[in-house]
């Protein structure tokens, strides 16, 4: 038997109801998650060293104990009960056994030894079953300097990782050594036991040097008497009750609230990751919905829940992390405004405040004073606003507003007088013209008088004049006063105050990386705002934050408050196909099998930013009997996770019957219906194999397919030369069975006959690097064309 690597494989075996002796039993160990006696001495064992509970053989999780092969091993006081063993003796328990160290596994039942045991008035003794890989030989130790060989050793060779019953009984002289309830070896052994006052100890003996036992141990027995077939049988029919190591209690911190972190809507919360209790061995813990610890949590109420999975148990429990908002909205700017008008009955004003949250939303209520563009009186008037955010936190400012009345100034015009002085008159002298008529006579201050012209372009003759005598100063244009300034009120330009309306929040559409968001254009007097940043309504917003900003067109002044906040958040989990438990029923002898599978694929709105598989094997890997869980999880860039979890069952049907051998392919296999020519036949030890497929020649475009007792390994692949890189597959043979290996050509290549090697090794081999050293147990060409397969025939005994 060659080394098995990376193999897990409990039997599970069917068992009768028998009468179990307990005449002469000193010593019982169930081995049940402790090392109690069960028997009426009560011998009680103490665990020395690497021992930890495993699967029992009928899959306890709690019904066996595993021996490190290194410093694992139970001990016994000495006492009275225990020296009885002297004359005879049974020792029987399970056991399976690690692939070990070195190319033997010895079986250590018991002993009662000191490295310094022999040549001593108390020597020790031990009971060793040794299975040496590189003799092909077995070999049972009983008592110090006596080994007798084990002749039919190539009858019941053992295996790794299979459960065995074994009893060795000793009694009138003769050593009989049963394996699964039949008797496979005897021997005789006339000398004394001596007594000896040595601890007993399961798992170790320590002359004539220390040896460990790699493997478990299951329901240990030990009597003071030699048991015969009959009973020996009955321990090996006997099925234990199960083992109360199957329970699962998952335990949660309790529920955490805490303050949103200073400026931030949210807190960065680190909390206890849970635990489990299992009845032994260890669970495994997983957060299957909500965020890790150490993640920024935003206001509000998380539920995080947690998986515990422990061999067929699951259990999941939540808590909930709280986040409060305790912090008000903050008024950044509200300064005092002063203002100067000539109308006593004050001046119209436009004042700006500015208020910003942690969260964003909030609404901002004036509780004093009058509003921005309103007409405020002469003097002082006291303005106060209120901002409450959605969660009731409130902040208050006031400031005031100044209207000073300025005096209209007043504007004065001075010019010279113009000044008449009358003589007097001197005495007339009259004047009769002729034809003419009586001119009136006038004082004037002025004589400058156009003459008058008359008509039919007769020249104009002079007016009579008085002769009166008009004296005025100097003619001069009167001088005006250059006009004081007018002293107007400062003005800054016209602030038009408009409602933006309030934030938005929203989630994601289904399967968007967006939201499509409606909101109303805001207007002054019935015209709309320009967008200036920002999105337009009944678009797509991204996930984060938008700002959308307006300002007024044309119309003088200008708006630095509007603007409102657009956040979208992404709360959709990636989705993965997540495959349902699957059970995959063996029959004729079949230990496992090679399980080839498509991992599922995740996808996500905003796509997935990583996408791990944390629990199962790879495809094409080797599954045993027994259950094999897998979970994939898919985390999105905004941390939503997704957890997939399934099994794999592998069972035994229990059927016994042989595998046929076909002359032609399925065609369930839709692979042609090629007739099959099987060129060679091989036997080998190991039912795990690794199969290496190459060209043999050269490379010359030839193309197989490759199928093993009814399974396709390989689908129309192109041949390699070896160094160029063969195909790889791992083969689970059936144990006793014939199991057939096929090549099926699809082409001839350019140099004829499609013409393949197969090497063929023991175990599993991860890649043709590491067959330096190796050589395969089997190598074969084989020959194919279309129409025509090429196969071999193989069978093992494992």
């Amino acid at each position: 038997m060659r080394q098995i690597l990376c193999l897990l494989i409990t039997l599970a075996a069917l068992h009768c109801t028998a009468q179990v002796p307990t005449q002469g039993l000193v010593a019982y160990f169930p081995f049940d998650n402790n090392t109690q006696d069960n028997s009426e001495y009560h011998n009680n064992g103490t665990i020395n060293g690497g021992i930890q509970t495993t699967t029992d053989r009928n899959g306890n999780a709690c019904g066996a104990m595993a021996f490190d092969g290194k410093t694992g091993y139970v001990s016994v006081p000495n006492n009275s009960s225990i020296q009885a063993i002297r004359s005879g003796f049974t020792v029987a328990t399970w056991f399976k056994l690690d692939v070990p160290t070195a190319n033997e596994a010895r079986v250590v039942l018991f002993s009662k030894d000191s490295t310094d045991a022999i040549g001593k008035a108390e020597p020790g003794f031990h009971v060793t079953y040794l299975q040496n890989f590189n003799e092909a030989m077995g070999q049972l130790s009983f008592c110090n300097g006596y080994a007798e060989e084990d002749k039919t050793y190539g009858q019941h060779r053992l295996a790794y990782n299979e459960w065995y019953h074994i009893a060795l009984s000793y009694d009138e002289g003769w050593l009989n050594l049963y394996l699964n309830g039949k008797r496979v070896w005897q021997a005789m052994y006339n000398q004394a036991i001596e007594k000896n006052d040595f601890a007993l100890e399961i798992g170790r003996n320590l002359w004539p040097q220390t040896n460990y036992f790699k493997g478990s141990y299951d329901e240990y027995r030990l009597y003071n008497r030699g048991l015969n077939a009959t009973e020996i049988l009955a321990l090996y029919n006997y099925t234990p009750p199960l083992a109360d190591g199957n329970t699962l209690s998952l335990h949660m911190p309790s529920d955490i609230t805490v303050v949103a972190d200073e400026g931030k809507c949210s807190a960065t919360v680190s909390y206890n990751e849970p635990t489990a209790t299992v009845g032994c061995g260890q669970a495994s813990i997983h957060l299957a919905s909500g965020q890790a610890s150490g993640s920024a949590f935003t206001v509000g109420t998380h539920t995080i829940t947690y998986e515990a999975k422990h061999n067929n148990k699951k259990e999941a429990a939540a808590f909930n992390i709280t986040v409060l908002d305790r912090q008000p909205p903050v008024f950044e700017y509200a300064p005092e405004v002063t203002t100067h008008t000539y109308d006593s009955a004050g001046a119209t004003v436009h004042y700006l405040f500015g208020a910003s949250d942690n969260c964003g939303t909030f609404k901002t209520y004036r509780t004093a004073g009058m509003a921005a563009g309103s007409k405020f009186p002469i003097g002082k008037t006291e303005v106060k606003y209120e901002a409450v955010d959605s969660f009731g936190n409130k902040s208050a400012c006031s400031f005031m507003v100044i209207v000073i009345q300025d005096e209209r100034p007043v504007v004065k015009e001075t010019a010279p007088a113009t000044v008449v002085q009358a003589r007097p008159a001197p005495k007339a002298e009259t004047i009769t013209p002729k034809a003419e008529p009586k001119a009136e006579t006038t004082t004037i201050a002025k004589t400058n008088t156009e003459p008058v012209a008359k008509a039919n372009n007769e020249k104009p003759k002079p007016a009579p004049t008085t002769k009166a005598t008009v004296s005025e100063k100097p003619k001069s244009e009167p001088v005006k006063p250059n006009p004081s300034p007018v002293a107007t009120p400062t003005s800054e330009p016209t602030v038009i105050e408009v409602a933006c309306g309030s934030d938005i929040s929203r989630n994601t559409d289904a399967g968007k990386c967006g939201a499509s968001i409606h909101y109303n254009v805001p207007k002054y007097k019935g015209q709309a705002l320009k967008l200036n940043e920002g999105i337009a309504s009944n678009s797509l917003f991204p996930v984060g934050l938008t700002r959308n900003s307006f300002s007024l067109v044309d119309v003088p002044g200008f708006v630095s408050n509007c603007h409102f906040v657009v956040k979208v958040s992404d709360k959709e989990k990636p989705v993965i196909n997540c495959p349902k438990d699957t059970i995959i029923m063996l029959s004729y002898n079949r230990k496992g099998i090679i399980y080839n599978y498509t991992p599922p694929k995740a996808s996500d709105n905003c796509g997935v930013d990583s996408f791990v598989q944390t629990i199962g094997s790879a495809p094409g890997c080797f599954l045993p009997i027994g259950e094999h869980p897998f979970e994939f999880i898919a985390i999105d860039a905004a941390g939503n996770k997704t957890v997939c979890g399934y099994s794999v069952s592998v069972r035994n049907s229990g059927k016994t019957e042989k595998l046929e051998i076909p002359k032609q392919l399925d065609a369930l296999l839709n692979l042609g219906n090629d007739t099959i020519k099987y060129e060679h036949e091989g036997e080998v030890g190991n039912c795990l194999l690794t199969m290496f497929v190459y060209d043999d020649g050269e490379e010359d475009g030839d193309s197989v397919s490759i199928i093993f007792d009814g399974q396709v390994l390989v689908d129309n692949q192109k041949l390699r030369l070896k160094d160029n890189g063969p195909i790889r597959r791992q083969l689970a043979l059936a144990s006793g069975n014939p199991n057939y290996i096929v090549a099926k050509a699809w082409n001839t290549g350019r140099t004829g006959l499609n013409t393949m090697r197969m090497d063929i090794y023991e175990g599993d081999i991860p890649d043709e690097k590491h067959l330096r050293g190796k050589k395969p147990i089997l190598s074969k060409i084989l020959h194919a064309r279309p129409g025509q397969a090429s196969g071999i025939i193989l069978r093992c005994n494992w």
